[in-house]
């Protein structure tokens, strides 16, 4: 992937992600807890590595001394064997998780992301 596709990747994914949240934080409650679940690859090539790297650009873009908490370290078997994100959520006590995709087909890449509110 070049490298202007992942600053415009990047830039997109942060401007969302603050639109999603600032309706939703209410300043007596801070911080607001917000858990990164590791991306799904989809991919003909090996892309493992991604899942960590994209979920450290997260949280240093995410974080919001203060404001917003990340937490990415989740344990794999926390999530793995829910039957839905929200008891995850519950489990972790965190307000809000992160979760999605990364899709990579031919020349192109999507990155499909969903932000739920626990």
């Amino acid at each position: 992937m070049s490298s202007l596709f992942r600053v415009k990747v990047r830039k997109n994914i942060l401007i969302i992600i603050i639109f999603l949240f600032l309706p939703n934080i209410s300043f007596s409650q801070l911080p607001v807890k917000l858990g990164i679940l590791p991306l799904k690859i989809y991919s003909s090539q090996d892309l493992n590595y991604l899942r960590q790297g994209i979920s450290e650009m997260l949280k240093s873009r995410l974080s919001w001394k203060e404001y917003i908490l990340v937490v990415i370290d989740v344990p794999e078997e926390v999530f793995k064997d829910a039957h839905n994100i929200e008891k995850v959520g519950q489990k972790l006590n965190i307000d809000y998780i992160l979760s999605g995709s990364l899709t990579i087909f031919g020349g192109g890449a999507s990155i499909d992301l969903r932000l739920i509110n626990i």
